[in-house]
Protein backbone atom coordinates (compact mmCIF):
# COMPACT_ATOMS: atom_id res chain seq x y z
CA UNK A 1 0.00 0.00 0.00
CA UNK A 2 0.76 3.59 -1.07
CA UNK A 3 1.12 5.91 1.81
CA UNK A 4 -1.01 9.15 0.90
CA UNK A 5 0.31 11.11 3.49
CA UNK A 6 -3.01 13.24 4.57
CA UNK A 7 -5.64 12.84 2.60
CA UNK A 8 -7.87 15.57 1.44
CA UNK A 9 -10.98 15.62 1.02
CA UNK A 10 -14.34 17.27 -0.11
CA UNK A 11 -15.03 18.93 -3.68
CA UNK A 12 -13.10 20.41 -6.47
CA UNK A 13 -13.81 21.84 -9.82
CA UNK A 14 -11.59 21.56 -12.45
CA UNK A 15 -10.34 25.32 -13.69
CA UNK A 16 -9.59 24.30 -17.27
CA UNK A 17 -10.89 21.14 -18.82
CA UNK A 18 -9.07 21.25 -22.00
CA UNK A 19 -6.04 21.39 -20.55
CA UNK A 20 -6.90 18.43 -18.00
CA UNK A 21 -7.93 15.83 -20.60
CA UNK A 22 -5.13 17.35 -22.95
CA UNK A 23 -2.90 15.49 -19.50
CA UNK A 24 -4.93 12.70 -19.50
CA UNK A 25 -4.00 11.81 -23.14
CA UNK A 26 -0.23 12.30 -23.27
CA UNK A 27 2.08 9.26 -23.04
CA UNK A 28 3.28 9.84 -19.21
CA UNK A 29 2.94 7.62 -16.44
CA UNK A 30 1.09 9.95 -14.28
CA UNK A 31 -1.91 9.62 -17.54
CA UNK A 32 -3.78 7.56 -14.79
CA UNK A 33 -4.27 10.40 -12.05
CA UNK A 34 -5.54 12.86 -14.56
CA UNK A 35 -7.94 10.39 -16.09
CA UNK A 36 -9.14 9.60 -12.14
CA UNK A 37 -8.93 13.36 -12.01
CA UNK A 38 -11.60 14.10 -14.44
CA UNK A 39 -13.81 11.41 -13.88
CA UNK A 40 -13.79 12.18 -10.03
CA UNK A 41 -15.53 15.39 -8.32
CA UNK A 42 -14.55 14.67 -4.63
CA UNK A 43 -10.93 14.48 -3.69
CA UNK A 44 -12.16 10.70 -1.82
CA UNK A 45 -13.29 9.46 -5.34
CA UNK A 46 -10.20 10.48 -7.08
CA UNK A 47 -7.75 8.65 -4.41
CA UNK A 48 -10.03 5.73 -4.86
CA UNK A 49 -9.65 5.96 -8.57
CA UNK A 50 -6.45 6.66 -8.66
CA UNK A 51 -5.33 3.54 -6.78
CA UNK A 52 -2.51 2.87 -4.43
CA UNK A 53 0.07 3.02 -7.23
CA UNK A 54 3.34 5.29 -7.06
CA UNK A 55 4.76 5.65 -10.90
CA UNK A 56 8.21 6.35 -11.61
CA UNK A 57 8.65 10.04 -14.16
CA UNK A 58 11.62 10.70 -15.92
CA UNK A 59 12.04 14.32 -15.31
CA UNK A 60 11.34 13.82 -11.72
CA UNK A 61 14.08 11.48 -9.57
CA UNK A 62 13.53 11.98 -6.54
CA UNK A 63 10.75 10.13 -5.75
CA UNK A 64 8.24 7.83 -7.30
CA UNK A 65 4.93 9.79 -7.51
CA UNK A 66 1.48 8.63 -6.09
CA UNK A 67 -1.67 9.73 -6.89
CA UNK A 68 -1.45 12.50 -3.60
CA UNK A 69 1.80 13.73 -4.95
CA UNK A 70 0.23 14.31 -8.05
CA UNK A 71 -3.24 16.06 -6.71
CA UNK A 72 -1.15 18.56 -4.29
CA UNK A 73 0.97 19.44 -7.23
CA UNK A 74 -2.32 20.26 -9.64
CA UNK A 75 -3.86 22.17 -6.33
CA UNK A 76 -0.66 24.05 -6.42
CA UNK A 77 -0.53 24.93 -9.69
CA UNK A 78 -4.11 26.08 -8.89
CA UNK A 79 -5.41 23.75 -12.56
CA UNK A 80 -8.41 22.54 -9.84
CA UNK A 81 -9.75 24.62 -7.07
CA UNK A 82 -11.24 23.55 -3.58
CA UNK A 83 -14.88 23.57 -3.20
Amino acid sequence: MVSRAVPLSGRYIIKNDAFMREKAERDDPRTPFYKALLSSSTFEEYYKAGGDVAVEVPTYKKCKITPHHEIKYILYNKWIERC
